[in-house]
């Protein structure tokens, strides 16, 4: 997204991305000095800045090691 007036980006979506989900979106694109959180990750998952993992509802998933940090809430009996 490009404000019309500066002609800077404002937002943007970095789709490079890595394989487990280890990299950040650049919450300040127009670098004005006022980010704005962006916590959305893989589908279904928000980043919580407090414990560094993103929320999965159910169970946090560490992108740094491409894990979930609980069990599977289901167990084995989800297939």
């Amino acid at each position: 997204m490009i404000d019309a007036t500066r002609n800077v980006a404002i937002w943007s979506w970095n789709a490079k991305g890595e394989a487990f989900g280890n990299d950040t979106p650049n919450q300040d694109p127009d670098q004005d000095g006022t980010a704005f959180v962006f916590d959305l990750r893989f589908p279904g998952q928000r980043f919580d800045a407090a414990t560094g993992l993103n929320y999965n509802y159910f169970r946090d998933y560490d992108a740094g090691s491409g894990r979930y940090v609980q069990s599977d809430p289901i167990g084995l009996m989800g297939g």
